[in-house]
């Protein structure tokens, strides 16, 4: 296919996908995170194209598909998704890349649908059910919960959407007032997608279990951020602990928010991904 980067839409059952795609080779998706879309992806879309097929689309309700109205739209029907889109546009297994929420999309999607991905390169999903393993982790979900996840769910319940928004972000880049600090195009983007991620937190987060993690068989990369919130943090720990033969990174100088936009994030992901291209 011709390499390009105008917008692309694909029709689902109960919804529309958008995508750009750059570059010419081997598929790779891009998933992005919660209060994002495909324009997040723009560093690393560069990036990689220059020696992949580099697809980077919108979930389900984000800019500028149509909201999902009356549909749930948690981790399995945004993993389903996925794996129709790769159906769609691509004839061979793809190289999945995935960012926060994303990640968990993306790692749901290689778990359930393991014969349409070549490899996983994460970092930082909100695997909120494999923190029950030990008594720290557990308490701090518990507070984690009842700081951060309760009233943000509460504000964007009730269309408090920028409140709503201030809690996650302050909680994610360790600052009440990250929010406020963030460029004017970067909250534009964030307040396009409030009302896809009021759906995805009404929808929950416990899609996963360490059983689950544990079947990943293909070639995975774990990435966490140097600064972002020791809740996220400890996941990929446990995810490095309980998928076979992962490959760790820790990328410096980066938040939660800044991780993906690094050049040590975007020269990990192409090494790793072109190691297994090359295989």
């Amino acid at each position: 296919m011709v390499s390009g980067t105008s917008l692309s839409r694909v029709e689902l059952s109960g919804t529309e996908l958008h995508y750009t795609q750059k570059g010419i080779g081997d598929p790779v998706i891009l998933v992005h995170g919660g209060l994002g879309d495909y324009r997040q992806w723009d560093h690393l879309q560069d990036v990689l194209s220059n020696r992949f097929r580099v697809i980077s689309y919108s979930r389900r309700g984000a800019y500028p598909n149509k909201s999902s109205l009356g549909g749930r739209s948690g981790i399995p029907e945004h993993s389903a998704d996925l794996a129709s889109l790769i159906t769609l546009i691509s004839k061979t297994p793809v190289h999945l890349v995935g960012e926060s929420y994303g990640a968990f999309v993306a790692t749901r999607c290689a778990i359930d649908y393991p014969e349409k991905v070549n490899s996983l390169s994460i970092d930082e999903p909100p695997m909120l059910p494999l923190l029950g393993n030990n008594e720290r982790d557990k308490a701090e979900l518990l507070q984690f919960e009842k700081d951060v996840l309760e009233p943000a769910r509460a504000c964007f319940g009730t269309g408090r959407f920028e409140e709503g928004a201030r809690i996650i972000i302050g909680f994610l880049e360790g600052s009440e007032d990250a929010f406020d600090s963030l460029p004017t195009e970067v909250r534009d983007l964030l307040a396009a997608n409030f009302r896809a991620f009021r759906a995805e937190l009404e929808a929950g987060f416990d899609s996963i279990s360490i059983q689950d993690v544990s079947r990943l068989n293909m070639p995975t990369l774990l990435l966490k951020s140097e600064t972002g919130p020791r809740l996220l943090k400890r996941i990929v720990d446990i995810l490095r602990e309980a998928i076979p033969n992962a490959i760790f990174m820790e990328i410096r100088g980066t938040s939660h928010g800044t991780i993906i936009d690094s050049p040590e994030y975007s020269s990990s992901v192409m090494k790793f991904i072109l190691a297994q291209s090359e295989s």
